[in-house]
């Protein structure tokens, strides 16, 4: 109305409700709370307004993009996120495709006024701008000056990025592609619009998977948001830590498709990831080798008679590490690929076989040092998509002269596992030996027996081929575990003031006497007993409380029933302990 025009929406309201008033119409006025729109940039509510748009009719669009991933054509990752496409494909409406924006494609639209003033439609939609009108042949011709939603043209990214609607030769190779990686917000946006895109100018889908992951989030599980201010700089954290230790983090911390919790802290792991691997290295390169034995090793198909059980056992848990990293790829499991890779990098390699060739006899140097060259140069080719940095570098020096060596690490053949190269007795030893080992260590660090002692340890089993075992790897025992003499026998002799314990089925016994200070350590350990009794009473307590494991999550439920047996494990055990330095 006349009397309103040319008003702030603000005045027009306050004017509005005044005249409504002195002409009687307003009967009494009442506070109403309800949901109102704002802009996510500058916080001003966003008022309805009704104005000519343009739209797409998208059932028919729709169509074959449901029947696409209905019939396994394209795949959602994590699947549940089909559900969710389909739900929305299936009630899809059409699309205002028009924007009352400054920047963008601007609409293919022109209007003829001479027409429109005679009560004509006077719209042309044309590919090119038009000469005249087609029906008066005017040419006082306007063009629209909406332009267009920008998922309009992010819908043709696929095939408008290679030059489509020509038939280019990057078309032709790269069109379609297998896999896109992306966000759940904009599965309605994006996914689905290229999915319907694609058959309507392609006649084939854009993409055969849909890989869905995770939102990154803080600490306390809110949204990274620059208007929040809890956003973590990508940029600080490589200069920091390195961006391998940033591709690390990000992708161990997050499982298929859920998201992912990050604080700063956590890319100090993959900092310290990337130091243990240039230790390695360096390692392995300062042993020599030959670079061609290490190379021809995996295509042999065996492994020879030379190679002792420990070398038989990390080739075998190479081929495994192998295997479920290309697999989990291949699933889309990233986090379990970067996570078998460092443990099997920091644990088996770097802890164990590294020290073990450290003390191998000089007959047996020449295999192991081939060995840790060629088990670290195909580690480090499967570590590559996720450090891809650290990898090249280190994998250039590693192979320098090899013969026929590729160019770069990422055009290096993916590793192949070898099920002739898997050990599984090799594997069941060597578990055994580590077991003992692991054992006589942690009694050690309980008992505060120092570093630099060497005391004496007697193993005991009934069976010849345990014996054996540890009488073949004697030596390699003592410096794994810092002891002294190892005696092997048949049957377990009492020994007075002595740690013992039984690990896979060995009595193992270790002697303290003249080793600690039996009054200090009992002073000790009472004092720790005494406050994991009290954790434990604490914890259970806890779990009695019908109310906290009835409300709480279970998984929480889960991890105080964890620590009660963590608990109840170490008290055991330092009680025993106690025992024995009691007597002493």
């Amino acid at each position: 109305p006349k009397p309103y025009e040319g008003l702030d929406r603000l005045e027009c309201r306050s004017k509005l409700i005044v005249d409504l008033e002195q002409q009687g119409f307003l009967g009494r006025i009442d506070e109403h709370v309800h949901n109102v729109g704002h802009c996510y940039r500058c916080h001003t509510a966003v008022e309805p307004r009704l104005s000519p748009q343009w739209f797409v009719k998208m059932k028919p669009l729709a169509e074959p993009a449901i029947k696409a991933v209905k019939n396994g054509a394209i795949k959602f990752v994590p699947a549940r996120w089909t559900k969710v496409y389909l739900n929305w494909m299936e009630n899809i409406q059409d699309w205002c495709i028009s924007r009352q924006i400054w920047w963008g494609h601007r609409l293919p639209v022109w209007y003829c006024d001479a027409c429109q003033q005679r009560g004509k439609p006077g719209v042309i939609v044309s590919k090119t701008p038009p000469a005249r009108c087609p029906a008066c042949k005017g040419q006082a011709l306007r063009q629209d000056e909406d332009v267009l939603d920008t998922w309009f043209s992010s819908w043709l990214w696929p095939f408008s990025t290679l030059g489509w609607p020509k038939k280019t030769k990057e078309l032709d190779y790269f069109y379609p592609t297998n896999t896109l990686v992306t966000a759940q917000e904009i599965i309605f946006f994006w996914v689905a619009r290229m999915v319907m895109a694609g058959y309507f100018c392609m006649k084939r889908p854009p993409f055969t998977a849909v890989y869905i992951h995770g939102t990154v989030r803080d600490i306390t599980g809110k949204k990274m948001s620059k208007s929040l201010g809890n956003i973590i700089d990508p940029l600080e954290m490589i200069g920091q830590y390195g961006t391998d230790a940033l591709r690390y983090t990000l992708v161990t911390a997050t499982a298929i498709g859920q998201d992912l919790f990050l604080s700063e802290e956590r890319f100090a792991a993959g900092r310290n990831f990337a130091n243990k691997l240039w230790n390695a290295t360096r390692f392995a390169l300062a042993q020599g080798g030959d670079i061609e034995k290490y190379r021809v090793l995996p295509k042999a198909g065996k492994v020879p008679g030379t190679f002792s059980m420990p070398d038989r056992w990390i080739l075998s848990r190479l081929q495994q590490t192998t295997a479920r990293v290309t697999k989990s790829l291949e699933a889309f499991q990233f986090n379990d690929a970067a996570s078998a890779l460092y443990g099997f990098l920091w644990h088996d390699f770097c802890d164990w076989y590294v020290e073990i060739a450290k003390h191998v006899p000089a007959e047996q140097q020449p295999a192991t040092r081939a060995i840790l060259r060629h088990v670290l140069e195909q580690a480090l080719r499967l570590l590559h998509p996720v450090m891809p940095f650290v990898t090249e570098e280190l994998w250039q020096r590693l192979t320098e002269g090899a013969p026929g060596r590729a160019a770069s690490i990422m055009v290096a053949p993916w590793p192949k596992s070898s099920a002739k190269l898997v050990d599984r007795e090799a594997e069941r030893l060597f578990e055994r030996l580590q077991a003992v080992i692991t054992a006589i260590r942690t009694t050690r660090a309980e008992l505060n027996v120092p570093p630099e002692s060497r005391p004496p340890v007697r193993l005991a089993s009934p069976q010849a081929e345990v014996r054996r075992l540890f009488e073949t790897h004697r030596t390699l025992l003592q410096k794994l575990a810092a002891l002294g003499e190892v005696s092997v026998e048949a049957k377990r002799e009492a020994v007075r003031h002595a740690a013992a314990m039984v690990v896979d089925g060995v009595d193992v016994v270790m002697p303290l006497e003249g080793f600690i200070d039996p009054a200090k350590e009992r002073q000790r350990l009472q004092q720790r007993v005494e406050e994991l009794t009290k954790q434990l009473s604490s914890t259970e307590a806890r779990l009695k409380d019908r109310q906290f494991t009835a409300k709480a999550p279970k998984e929480v439920v889960e991890q105080a029933r964890t620590r009660r047996a963590e608990l109840q494990d170490a008290a055991k055990k330092l009680s025993e302990h106690l025992s024995v330095l009691q007597g002493m």
